[in-house]
């Protein structure tokens, strides 16, 4: 039996597209701000947007490669980018599928119906993690993105040495996510599941290989805001207003047209 057909039969996958506008409300969940008309976002909205279109491309990207997936929008060179962040999404899915099939069975209280719902909880946490991070903080001054790679490297770091570095409280689904995995999954577990560690062992390397990418890619820069202005700077040189409404129109004809995955 694959991993998938372990899953409700009806695939619990297809909500995972949800409308474009929902989604956006739902990953604001306790933070206490609203996305309004894109014609009037001031720039810390514009920022989330940002981050939230980069989010849904990567996804697409993880369900390309999940299910073989045909889809020409991913054809678009812009898009090519966000192919690393699709790969680690795509591994925590197969993390998701292998800790929840097992997790159901030892523990009676678990609140994820299937896999795709855990999942969806996780960018749930983490599209919130980023949204109290660009509205909570304030203005930030011209820098690189390397502190936010350090992050990464630190939260790597401790997940290799058997470590949670996310928090219950704020981040409780993916927090549980690595508890099991590490749980039954890691290296120095006498105890582990072989079908949880492989899941595991390859969730680390999609991390790993990401941060790479961040760090040597030309096309990840870092973002801040600066005299309530949207700013991206690359490499070393002067930081630019990025314009977002382009992107905004081609990234709107992919999320008019979800596509199901049957």
């Amino acid at each position: 039996m694959s991993d998938l057909a372990k899953l409700d039969p009806l695939n619990p996958f297809n909500y995972l597209f949800d409308p474009w506008d929902k989604e956006i409300l739902r990953s604001q969940r306790g933070v206490g701000y609203q996305i309004t008309n894109p014609d009037q976002f001031g720039a810390r909205q514009l920022n989330y947007l940002r981050h939230m279109m980069q989010e849904r491309v990567a996804l697409l990207w993880c369900f390309k490669h999940m299910w073989s997936l045909d889809i020409p929008e991913l054809n678009d060179e812009k898009f090519k980018k966000f192919e690393p962040r699709g790969l680690l999404l795509q591994q925590r899915l197969r993390l998701c599928i292998q800790c929840h099939w097992y997790y159901k069975t030892v523990n009676s209280d678990v609140t994820y119906r299937d896999a795709g719902h855990w999942f969806e909880e996780c960018r749930v946490d983490s599209n919130q993690e980023t949204a109290t991070s660009i509205f909570a903080e304030p203005e930030q001054k011209r820098g690189s993105k390397k502190a936010n790679i350090e992050i990464c490297r630190e939260r790597l770091h401790n997940l290799q040495c058997g470590d949670n570095p996310y928090s219950a409280n704020d981040m409780p689904n993916f927090w549980t996510l690595i508890e099991v995995a590490q749980r039954f999954g890691h290296k120095d577990n006498t105890h582990k599941i072989p079908d949880i560690a492989n899941a595991w062992t390859a969730y680390l390397k999609a991390y790993s290989a990401y941060i790479t990418f961040m760090d040597r890619s030309p096309d990840v820069g870092h973002w801040f805001l600066f005299n309530n202005q949207l700013m991206l700077q690359q490499g070393k040189g002067n930081a630019v207003k990025e314009i977002m409404p382009k992107q905004t129109k081609t990234l709107n004809r992919i999320y008019k047209k979800p596509r199901k995955l049957t």
